[in-house]
């Protein structure tokens, strides 16, 4: 009894005897996957430079201010003046090395997440957690800043248009770090 191959060949009218018929092999290409963990430490780490330059530039901008004493009015847009109490002052103050702390400490653990081979997505954890940490001290100190002032509307829309910007940008670094998988070592 003849094979089916055979019968196949036969019937082609070529001269060999057995013509072996294979599937397709397809060879899977292995599609790179992005890499959550640098996406989440350049997150932290663009969150922690802006912080520190904002903290930097405003504190040079006060320091000209009261060196050259400018006068605050109530009627400006930009040098209004605040009416913080004292235990605010020191509150809002507090609040300020504490989120600078935390902007030291996102960039450190996003650098060192980076770096290293191993630990890499717990590093981006630690990271993502500093950052939200920072940005929630943000919105403290926003709002005891509008409090002090209601009637500012320019850092009110800022500091509401910065709280959702930054809040989206956790939400997006904290659901790519879960959707993940398992770091490729």
């Amino acid at each position: 009894m003849e094979s089916p191959q055979k019968k196949a060949a036969s019937m082609d009218g070529s001269k060999s005897k057995t013509t072996a018929h294979l599937l397709p092999v397809t060879v899977a290409k292995k599609t790179p996957r992005p890499d959550h963990v640098r996406w989440v430490s350049a997150w932290a780490l663009f969150t922690a430079s802006v912080f520190a330059f904002s903290f930097a530039v405003g504190s040079a901008i006060a320091y000209a201010l009261d060196h050259f004493h400018v006068a605050c009015s109530q009627s400006s847009f930009f040098l209004r003046c605040d009416q913080l109490t004292d235990a605010a002052e020191a509150v809002v103050n507090a609040l300020g090395t504490g989120m600078l702390c935390c902007a030291a400490l996102q960039a450190a653990a996003a650098v060192l997440a980076l770096r290293l081979r191993c630990r890499r997505r717990s590093l981006a954890y630690l990271a993502l957690a500093l950052t939200i940490g920072g940005h929630c001290i943000y919105a403290a100190i926003a709002h005891l800043l509008l409090v002090a002032d209601p009637g500012d509307l320019f850092f009110g829309i800022s500091f509401a248009v910065s709280i959702v910007f930054f809040a989206a940008g956790d939400i997006i670094s904290f659901v790519s770090l879960l959707r993940g998988g398992e770091d490729e070592e």
